[in-house]
């Protein structure tokens, strides 16, 4: 019997699947479960900053194209923001 097969549909350990929480408890809903932080460079950090800005100024651009030039303008400025801390002014 495959999983679809079974009430609810979810797959287990009988069907050779792992255990997709890796052994662990499982959380219920509201709890909080701490999560390993992944520790990020400068270099990290910069690529994550120069993405989040080019993905303003590439929205801008659209934005333009279809006549909202407000719109264009403010994602504009907050790429500028964005590129301004990675230069330290």
């Amino acid at each position: 019997m495959g999983y679809t097969d079974k009430p609810g549909g979810q797959p287990g350990p009988e069907d050779g699947l792992a255990d997709p929480f890796g052994g662990q408890e499982h959380i219920e809903a509201g709890e909080v479960a701490e999560v390993p932080r992944r520790h990020l460079t400068k270099a990290d950090v910069g690529a994550i900053v120069r993405a989040e800005a080019a993905e303003r100024q590439s929205t801008a651009d659209q934005y333009d194209q279809h006549g909202h030039q407000d719109r264009a303008e403010r994602l504009r400025r907050e790429a500028s923001i964005l590129l301004a801390t990675l230069d330290g002014r």
